[in-house]
């Protein structure tokens, strides 16, 4: 009897046991192999139409999402201006700015006052504007400079202690990674990273220059006449770029511009003058190599007219190797007018090298 009593005891226990452990289960893996939340229920049914996760208790979710929103306004705020364009008369009507003169945004580079916008916004760099800040303090906006390659605008502030915008960089960017975008006169909204590179629409627009990064940040948002100006920001408070007429242009590919502003240089870029298309931005061309820049043309003025020739591949520039991550234009930009250049190339499957010096 005693056994018996031991055995149904044993059997009670394994099935308690075994209950438990499938409640775990079911827990931690769920019923379709998905993680779920211990907030919510998950729904990822095939009867979901939009393809999308839905938590059917999501309000934890969105505490946590608003107050890293919350979090991320108060880092960038004060560094962040709104652009206007200048009112005539001196009441407080004329003083007064609105939606209706409101032009654009851009942030504040240096606590003396020197201002980031794009040409979008400041269509007359001879024109008068104002600039509303931290504080909601207005200033006038003139001594504007303009970066000819990436039509940044460089303004300036008569002001002191400003302060002044973290830059972050490309190179730790993610494809599907949360930002935040600024438009609109300060409306902070998320969006995510569609693709890092190139949006070709026809195979013309793939023949790119050599003189021009024309790799873009591509969100998910679109990007209208109201995001002129608008900054894109990492979810550390860090700019990452800066939107003009529909793209995203990233912080990196102007920091050249801003060190010669800020010692007083003329903005100037190094010159290549050559066509060509980037082989690991486009499909199709693998056999005739996955990467490289495969030459189209190079005009007249180009420093590498008599040297290289359509269909060569230019696989590195000094030592550094073109790839999915670094074009040709990223790799010339590196460098200043005069320096030279050694260029490995791939011509009817021979390599060779080529010093070219840059304009």
């Amino acid at each position: 009897m005693k056994k018996i009593s031991n055995a149904f005891l044993v059997i009670i226990l394994a099935v308690i046991f075994g209950f438990g452990s499938g409640i775990v289960g079911f827990i931690v893996i769920g019923a379709n192999q998905s993680l779920l939340t211990f907030w919510g229920r998950l729904n990822i049914s095939s009867d979901n139409s939009s393809g999308q996760i839905i938590i059917d208790r999501p309000r934890n979710v969105v505490v946590q999402q608003d107050l890293q929103l919350k979090q991320i306004q108060n880092d960038l705020l004060p560094s962040l201006i709104n652009v206007y364009s200048a009112k005539k008369g001196e009441t407080i009507l004329d003083k007064a700015n609105t939606k209706n003169n409101f032009v654009g945004q851009g942030f504040v580079l240096t606590a003396d006052g020197w201002i980031v916008t794009v040409k979008s916004v400041i269509a007359n760099p001879k024109g008068k504007y104002s600039a509303v800040g931290y504080e909601n303090k207005q200033y006038g906006l003139d001594s504007f400079i303009e970066d000819p390659i990436y039509k940044i605008e460089f303004g300036k502030v008569p002001a002191k202690n400003l302060p002044v915008a973290k830059l972050g960089t490309i190179r730790d960017l993610q494809i599907g990674q949360t930002v935040v975008l600024i438009s609109a006169r300060n409306n902070f909204s998320l969006s995510q990273i569609k693709k890092i590179g190139y949006d070709f629409n026809a195979p013309t627009e793939a023949i790119l220059p050599s003189d021009l990064i024309q790799r873009e940040i591509i969100l998910d948002t679109v990007l209208d006449t109201s995001t002129n100006g608008a900054v894109v920001a990492n979810l550390k408070g860090e700019i990452i770029g800066l939107v003009n007429a529909g793209k995203v242009i990233p912080v990196d590919y102007f920091r050249t511009a801003v060190n010669q502003v800020l010692n007083g240089k003329k903005i100037s870029y190094p010159m290549l003058q050559i066509q060509y298309l980037d082989l690991a931005q486009v499909e199709g061309l693998y056999e005739i190599g996955p990467v490289g820049a495969y030459v189209m043309s190079a005009t007249k003025d180009s420093p590498a007219f008599d040297k290289l020739k359509e269909g060569d591949i230019i696989k590195k520039v000094n030592d550094t190797e073109l790839n999915a991550f670094v074009g040709l234009a990223e790799a010339i930009s590196g460098y200043k007018p005069g320096d030279k250049v050694e260029l490995l190339i791939s011509r009817k499957g021979q390599e060779q090298s080529l010093q070219v010096t840059l304009k």
